[in-house]
């Protein structure tokens, strides 16, 4: 149990050390997300964001804060390219967070229009990464 204490303990201090407002760790089976109100957090400008509204469609968000990756390793191709379709629960990227890789599933189908988030991106929750038509 205080192995679970000392995970808690280590994603505060990441959250408070980075200012987020939400991280969340998943091993295996058993997941912790810590959030608080945005409010309360003072952060640092990430840069621009892509605006969803350059492409017409269904906007995919991030699920959590991270690092965006669009293929497996930087020697492979892409996940997904701009025309390819897409169905619902396929690997459409990564985003790494505290050193574990988190695969992000399509939670639609459809023909990718666009990928809006770049490698190496650091994106927050909710960040737009990728535009769907259907």
């Amino acid at each position: 149990m205080s192995d679970v204490f000392e995970k808690i303990e280590s994603l505060a201090a990441i959250l408070d050390a980075h200012g987020l407002v939400a991280i969340r760790l998943k091993e295996g089976d058993k997941e912790i997300e810590l959030r608080r109100e945005s409010e309360n957090v003072a952060t640092a400008p990430a840069g621009p964001r892509p605006a969803p509204q350059a492409a017409v469609g269904q906007a995919i968000p991030s699920p959590m804060v991270g690092v965006f990756y669009g293929r497996p390793s930087p020697d492979e191709a892409p996940y997904v390219n701009p025309g390819d379709r897409i169905t619902v629960g396929q690997v459409i990227g990564i985003i790494e967070a505290m050193k574990v890789f988190n695969q992000i599933e399509s939670p639609v189908s459809g023909v990718l229009r666009e990928c809006l988030a770049e490698d190496g991106q650091v994106v927050q929750e909710g960040d737009p990464l990728f535009v769907l038509e259907a």
